[in-house]
This record gives C-alpha cells, sequence and structure tokens, in this order.
C-alpha cells in the first residue's frame, strides 16, 4: 500500500482479524473497487476469485502452497511457477512485484520498504540459508539502522531494544513476537496504523499500545502453558497432542502456545480441540528439521493441511 501509494491516492486497505481467518472474504470487498490485491493468502480460493473477478480484476499475491486451479485471478506465488527461490514469505512476494514495477516503469522505489520485508521474512521463518532471503534481511537491517526506512518499525526497535544495532537475531526474539501478538490478539489495524505512520509522536503513542497488549498477550500465553503443566497434559507421545476442549481460552493464540510447548519438549505439538463434527482442529507446531506439512498430508490422518513446512 505504501508503494503504490506513490502512484495513486485511491486506494484502501482490508484487513482480517485473526478470529476471521485466511483468505478473502467477499462481502469485505467495496462494490466500487477495479482492482483487488490480495496478499498472503488465497491461492486456493477459487470460490471467492470467481465471484470477485464479475465485477473486478484480482490479483493474488501469495507464497502458500498450490492444492487447486484457480483460473479467476492473476496469481503470483514463488511456490508454484519454477521460482529459484519457492521459500519466500508473502512480504517478500509482494515487494517483488513492486520490484517489477520499478523496472518496468523506470522508477527506484521499493528498496525503501525492504526493511518491512526483513521483518516479514524473519518473522515468517523463511529459510535463511537461501542467499536471496539473506540478502533481503541484508538490506533490511542496513535500511532499520540508517534510520531512512519506516518510522514506525523504527520506532517499535528502539523501544524493544534500546536503540542497538539491529541484527536478524534482535527482530526474530523481539520485534517480531510482538507484531504477531498484536495479530493474534485482534488488533491487527493497530499495527498498520503503525507501518503507514509518519508523525513521530503518533508512532510513539502507537508503540506504547503495542507494548501494553504484547504484555497482555505474554500473561496470557504463560497462563495458558501453566494451565497444561498443572493438569499434566503432556504425556511420552512423540507427537504432543493438547485438547483444550471447554476452556475458555482464546483460539487466536493456539499457535504461540503450540510453538512454547514444541520449543520447551522438542517435539511436534498439535494443540486445538474437537468440533461439533468429532474432529480435532487446531495449530501444528514443530521443532526445527521437522517438515509436518508433507508428512502429514501423507499420513491419511487430517482431513485438511496448510500453512509451511
Amino acid at each position: 500500500m505504501l508503494y503504490f501509494s506513490n502512484f495513486s491516492d485511491n486506494i484502501r486497505y482490508i484487513l482480517h482479524q485473526r478470529s476471521n481467518g485466511h483468505g478473502i472474504i467477499v462481502d469485505n470487498v467495496p462494490n466500487d473497487c477495479d482492482l483487488l490485491v490480495v496478499v498472503d493468502s488465497s491461492t486456493n480460493s477459487t470460490d471467492e476469485c470467481r465471484e470477485l473477478s464479475i465485477r473486478c480484476d484480482v490479483i493474488v499475491v501469495d507464497h502458500h502452497h498450490k492444492y487447486q486451479e484457480n483460473p479467476y485471478c492473476t496469481l503470483v506465488n514463488p511456490t508454484i511457477h519454477g521460482y529459484e527461490n519457492p521459500s519466500m514469505c508473502g512480504a517478500q512476494t509482494i515487494w517483488k512485484v513492486c520490484l517489477a514495477y520499478d523496472m518496468k516503469y523506470g522508477h527506484n522505489l521499493a528498496y525503501n520498504y525492504i526493511d518491512l520485508v526483513m521483518v516479514g521474512t524473519i518473522g515468517d521463518m523463511m529459510n535463511l540459508a537461501v542467499l536471496e532471503n539473506r540478502y533481503m534481511v541484508s538490506c533490511g537491517l542496513y535500511l532499520l539502522e540508517s534510520g531512512n526506512g519506516n518510522i514506525g518499525l523504527k520506532t517499535l526497535y528502539d523501544r524493544l531494544q534500546k536503540n542497538s544495532k539491529p541484527t536478524a537475531e534482535s527482530i526474530a526474539y523481539y520485534v517480531a513476537p510482538c507484531i504477531n501478538s498484536i495479530i493474534r490478539m485482534d488488533d491487527i489495524y493497530i499495527t498498520m496504523e503503525l507501518f503507514t505512520c509518519t508523525d513521530q509522536v503518533e508512532c510513539d503513542r502507537i508503540v506504547d499500545k503495542i507494548i501494553d497488549i504484547n504484555e497482555k498477550r505474554k500473561e496470557l500465553t504463560d497462563s495458558i502453558f501453566e494451565y497444561i503443566k498443572a493438569n499434566d497434559m503432556v504425556n511420552d507421545d512423540k507427537v504432543i497432542i493438547i485438547d483444550m476442549t471447554g476452556s475458555s481460552y482464546s483460539r487466536n493464540i493456539y499457535g504461540l502456545v503450540a510453538n512454547k510447548i514444541s520449543q520447551d519438549y522438542n517435539r511436534p505439538c498439535l494443540f486445538g480441540e474437537i468440533g461439533d463434527d468429532g474432529n480435532f482442529y487446531g495449530s501444528m507446531r514443530c521443532p526445527n528439521g521437522v517438515d509436518f506439512l508433507s508428512d502429514g498430508m501423507n499420513s491419511g490422518l487430517f482431513l485438511w493441511i496448510r500453512g509451511h513446512s
């Protein structure tokens, strides 16, 4: 949005709270929309794209695996077109679209936003052994340190890390979890306000709010983790399955708790609850080196799996 705002002021954004799930919600797209650009989802949203294509052009810029045909949009996805680096996150993929626009029309603007790409790459745990990913992260860290990048991101980083030199580790352990917390606490619009803010005083106010929400998220995550330990819900099985059916905890942070359990016990963790149809729904997290996406699909035990390996 920041990039294309250089060329038009007729741009609006639609964000879905975590509780609304992933993908396109057709009713949320304005009737007067001429072009819909969907970022980081909807490669497989064939029905939604079919419905929307009647009234507007649809471009899907995504990095998730393709499971079905979707001829009703222009699809940009590094995992399906034979691109040499399929290990890109949504932020990287949309940035490549901006870079292509630069190259076609003689602009030089895309690199002004590569600090946001860097955060997305690290936060979505993309493979940093891939040279292109390392290059984007390196450029992003340099832009963040220089103070010439996104003022909101710089304000958040300095508050969390006391003006220290940005590193991939500090982004991974402080900045990315903080942003992730806001999204999972259904306050995603606050993050967008921060990244589009150009006033330092306003950025400081937004960061205060973000840090307060993040502290509440930590308390909630810790309370669920302590509840699980107190009730001896972790056994010795190779895969830890935590059934939270009937609890009052928010589903939005199931992935965060699953990740904490997986890292603490060094085993895959499936964290969720039983639905009305008797099936178990939840979030899966694994230690490094475990590719549960393909293993799970090949096991025959799952009705539906989406996400990253």
